[in-house]
Formats: structure tokens, sequence, C-alpha cells
């Protein structure tokens, strides 16, 4: 009895025990929630005023992206590595806007926050710099250090100043990864692939031990294309010619030698910077351009200045004709899916109110994606189809990216528009299936049972694909690519036999395309804006709208603390933050993501994994 009596009090001790501790952490996560909130509510700035005197800060802070992606909700947010990002759009419209603001008296860019760039999105950005500088108005690029994607970005400045302790290396591009076959071979795990196309490389790193000839020779085309276009554009923003560029980069030990390693120096007796001052002096050197605000010079940042123009701006809706752009940015993938992913519902929901809508005469979707599901690439493709048959016109922007079910969806578009550093093509289909039995027996788990016929089983990651199953898998991926290719020669106007022989997987450059006729025109979004406007029939006298879908007051709260987080990521990035993302980026280890994320029925995929060179612009 005294045995029981104490087992019993043990028991509601330690129940008490676990109350407490639960009412502990619950106190927390409402501390935790208030806390935020009233950061939120008490913290954030009020729309700003701008002042007569102003620079325009551009200080894009991580990725330049498309479209800001959600975190699926406040246990993402906790668990998560956030990294700030970037909205081109936002960028160029507060460049453009301020180069007719007489309030607005130069332009100063601080790319150290910038953290990763496609050279298409530079490149746009670039040019409304140019248009900027066409006010006669100052442009001004500083900074510590220099990576080779945040100089190309400073380029487009009249002056660039860097602190005299800095560096700027033109490192190059390279396409590298890892290769699993030998792991997976001691691990005992078979991978079985079906796929079509000679140049199909997404399945590589998962069945051999090294890069195929096919794709070296893609990989080494679309690089030296894109680092050919990057030497170009610092050659002429910096008045140099484009063999001293490239000097500078295949020659940087011996400059650096032949400096005692002053690796600053180097940069400034090349022509790469314009004098090497610290932070003190350069706001001392714009403040000669500005008014001076406690002994800074007066700035307000990208967002700020959008806000308060946006407070200028005509309350009342337009009367005017509108072109609808849609964002599609990310893995494509079935369903209903958050922003900074392309979900087959979501964006034909997207699709279906602009195409109901009365006011939007053209549609432009703007494509920055390496594809994904080969099914859900389809429905969105079909979606845009029943927008021509109401006789609006659909126009396709490719950015960075707009590759393999990026560029199915793509395919029978009235008009496809890319930039010349668009990483497009990639017309290909696969499918990948790993099974485990050799490694399960291994340690003594077996898989055994009976069926009514060869496929009754499906397809399990606990025996090996059987004959039949394989059958069915291979033809399936056969049909999807005849299917592709049909698409594609009917959306283009080609013979199918001429689009298989520059199809096949093979990545080709936006201005490589268009030579081979898989896109219609070279320009940016603004560029397919205007060609959608002619299209229509409405000329100059329309307004762009760009359809989304509007954000729950429970998402915008979580986009709000999302955002902070986010830049007090960037700001206080540690080594070891920067290798854990630089690792996550690594084509390979970006590649097994998608594959967990994709949920496509037919498990067959339109991806393409050499859309991302690295170092581009890191």
């Amino acid at each position: 009895m005294a045995i029981k009596n104490t087992l019993l009090q043990l028991l509601k001790r330690i129940g008490r025990l676990f109350k407490f501790l639960r009412n502990v952490a619950a106190n927390l996560l409402l501390l935790l929630f208030f806390g935020i909130l009233l950061s939120i509510l008490f913290l954030a700035p009020t729309p700003p005023e701008i002042q007569s005197g102003t620079a325009l800060l551009l200080k894009p802070t991580g990725a330049l992206v498309e479209e800001r992606a959600d975190f699926g909700g406040l246990s993402s947010l906790l668990s998560s590595p956030i990294q700030g990002q970037t909205i081109v759009a936002d960028v160029i419209k507060a460049i453009k806007k301020s180069s007719e603001d007489d309030r607005i008296t130069a332009l100063v860019i601080d790319p150290t926050s910038l953290t990763g760039a496609s050279s298409a999105h530079l490149d746009q950005i670039g040019k409304a710099i140019t248009h900027f500088k066409k006010s006669g108005k100052p442009v001004i690029a500083l900074g510590n250090y220099f990576s080779q994607g945040q100089y190309l970005l400073a380029s487009y400045a009249d002056d660039i100043y860097m602190h005299p302790f800095g560096e700027m290396i033109l490192s190059g591009l390279s396409s590298k990864q890892p290769y699993f076959h030998d792991l997976f071979t001691k691990l005992q795990i078979n991978i079985h692939v079906f796929r079509v196309g000679t140049h199909k490389a997404a399945v590589e790193p998962f069945v051999r031990s090294n890069m195929s000839e096919e794709a070296k020779e893609d990989n080494r085309t679309v690089i030296g294309q894109l680092w050919d276009t990057t030497l170009q554009s610092i050659a002429r923003n910096r008045q140099l010619t484009e063999e001293h560029i490239r000097k500078y980069s295949e020659e940087y030990d011996q400059l650096l030698l032949a400096s005692n390693g002053d690796a600053a120096r180097v940069a400034m007796e090349q022509g790469l910077i314009t004098e090497l001052l610290t932070y003190e002096e350069i706001d001392k050197r714009v403040q000669e351009h500005t008014n001076v605000d406690e002994n800074h010079y007066r700035r307000i940042g990208i967002q700020n200045y959008l806000q308060g123009i946006a407070i200028e701006e005509s309350p009342f809706p337009s009367e005017k004709d509108q072109i609808g752009v849609i964002v599609a940015s990310g893995n494509i993938l079935m369903g209903t899916q958050p922003r900074g992913s392309i979900g087959a519902v979501s964006i034909a929901e997207l699709i279906r109110e602009a195409r109901n809508d009365e006011q939007i005469k053209a549609i432009v979707l703007r494509i920055d994606s390496p594809g994904g599901s080969a099914l859900a690439s389809e429905l969105i493709r079909q979606e845009l189809e029943l927008v021509q048959t109401i006789g609006k016109p659909v126009i396709v922007s490719m950015a960075g990216t707009a590759a393999s079910g990026g560029y199915w969806i793509a395919a029978t578009a009235d008009e496809i528009w890319a930039a010349p550093t668009t990483i497009t093509g990639s017309i290909g289909v696969f499918g990948i299936l790993p099974t485990f039995e050799k490694s399960l027996t291994a340690v003594g788990v077996n898989y055994d049972g009976v069926e009514t016929g060869p496929l009754s089983s499906g397809v399990s990651p606990f025996e090996d694909i059987n004959e039949t199953t394989a059958r069915v898998l291979q033809s399936t991926v056969e049909f999807t690519y005849r299917t592709f290719v049909d698409l594609v020669a009917r959306g283009r106007n080609m013979d199918p036999d001429n689009v298989d022989r520059i199809a096949q997987g093979r990545i080709w450059t936006g201005l490589n395309a268009f030579e081979n006729g898989l896109v219609d025109q070279l320009g940016h979004l603004d560029d397919a804006i205007k060609s959608a406007a002619s299209i229509a029939g409405i000329n100059d006298n329309f307004d762009v709208k760009k359809i989304e879908k509007s954000l729950s007051p429970q998402e915008l709260f979580l986009q709000e603390i999302t955002n902070n987080f986010a830049l007090k990521f960037i700001e206080s990035e540690t080594q070891e933050k920067l290798l854990t993302s630089r690792f996550m980026e690594l084509p390979a280890i970006r590649d097994i993501s998608n594959f967990l994320l994709s949920n496509d029925p037919k498990r067959v995929y339109a991806i393409c994994t050499g859309c991302n060179p690295t170092n581009t612009l890191n």
C-alpha cells in the first residue's frame, strides 16, 4: 500500500509539473505574439514625406525576385532559414518615377545586401538606371566590398566609391554540382529513371558520377554567353574595353601580386573603381548633391519612396483599358500554392479573373521558373489558351529563367519575349523513382504479399519496379515529350521534327532561343506590355494592372513579421548562415528539394537543373 501511495504522489507531481510547463510555454508564445504585434504597430513607419534635395537609395536586400515568396505561417517562419527578397518591379518603378521627381536629386546604389540576382534582372534594372541618368541627376555607387553581381549593378553608376581596404573580384561563372551515384550504390539504393532527351541532365546527379558530355556542352555554351554579356556590360558602363575587363578577371592574381596585395588599389588603378573613400567621406561626397539631415545626406529607400508617391496618386479607379500582368514565379506544382511557387489552381484562378474582366484587353504572363510538374504546366497553358479563344492576346515575358515546364506554359502564347540572358528551352521530360529494397533487406526488413496483377502494388519504395510498371512509366514519359514538342510546334508555327532537333532537353539563352525560333522578340517586361497593348489595339492609352491573390489580414501580418526577420537576417548574417544558404542553393541539393516538393500524380516532370549557374551574380 505504501508503494502504491508513493507512486500516486509521484504521478501527481509529474502531472503538476507538466501542467506548469504547458502554462509557461503557452504564456511565452502569447508574449511572443503580442511582442511582435506591438513592434509592428508602434515601430512600423508612417508613410513618409518626400522632401526636396533627397537621394533615392537603392539598397536591395537578399535576392532580386519577380514576386516575394510567402512563408507558410508562423511555424514555417520559426523553423525555416529566412532570406530577404527585393521585387524587381518595385525597384524599376521607383527609379523611373524618381527620374521625373524634382525632389529626388540623386540616385545612390548600395548593393552590399544583395545576395543573388539573374543576369536578366540586373540588365533590366540597369536599363532603368540608364534612363534615370538622362535626367541629368548623378548616380553614385558605394560599398566596402563588391561581389561580381553587386559590382555589375554598381557599374551602371557615374561614380563608384569603395573602402580603401575593400576588394572587387570578377571570379567568372561555373556550373558544377555533386553527383550521388556512388553513394547510392554503397547504400544499395536503386534509382529508376525514365526520360526523353539526350540533353535532359536533371537526372544526372542521381545516376552518374560526373557530368555528361552533352550537359557540359550545354552548360559551357550558356555560361560562356552569360559571362561574355557580363563583361560587355561592365566594359560599356565603365567605358573600358571588354578585353581589359577579361584580363582583370583572368590575371587578377598577377595584378594583386604587383600591388603587394592591395586589392582596392588594383580595382581603382584598373578603372573599375572611381575613388577609394571611407563611408564618412562618401557621405560628404553625396551631400554635394542633396540636402543634409543630422550630418548625413538626405535619403529615402525604395519602399518608402513608393509609399510616399502612392499617397499622392489618385485614389479613384481608372476607366482606361488595362493590360493585366500575372507573375508566375517558382516551381510549378499541382493545386493551390503560396506566392513564390506556381500552383496550377492558384495561377488558373488569376488567369480566369483576367479573362472575365472586360477592362483587361490583354494578358502579359511574367515567367521566372525552371519548371516542375508536367501536368500542372499543361493545366496552366490550357487556361491561357481559353483566354486566347475569346480574342484576348496572351503575351509571355520571360525573366531570368523560363525553362522546361516554364517554357511549356509559354509554348502557345501569341508572342514570347525574353531577355538575351534569359535561360530557357530545356524541352524534355523525365520521371525518377528511388527504391530501397536492397538496403532494407541488408538491415533485415523484407517486403512480401499477394496481388491480382503486375500493376496492383503501384510504385512502392520498398520493392523493385517490375517490367510492366517500367514500360508504363516510360510510355507515359515518351507521350508527354511528344505532346510537349507538338505544342511548341503549333505555338511557334514550326515543324515538329525541327522542334525535336532543338529540344531533347537542351538549354538555350534567350538570344539563342530567338535565333532558333523559340522566342519571338528580345526585351524586358515593359517591352512585352507595350507589344500586348499594340496587339490588343489600345496603343498608348492604357493602364497596367497587376493581378495577384489578395492577402488576408493574417497573411499580411505574417508577411510583415517575415520581412522584419528577413531584414535582420541579412543585416546580421554570420558565416554559418551564409554557408547554409549557399549549401541549399547547390544545384543538386536544390533539385532534391524540388523533387520532394513536386506533386505530379503521373510522376512526370519538366524541370531544368542547369538553369542557375553558380557565382552568377552572388
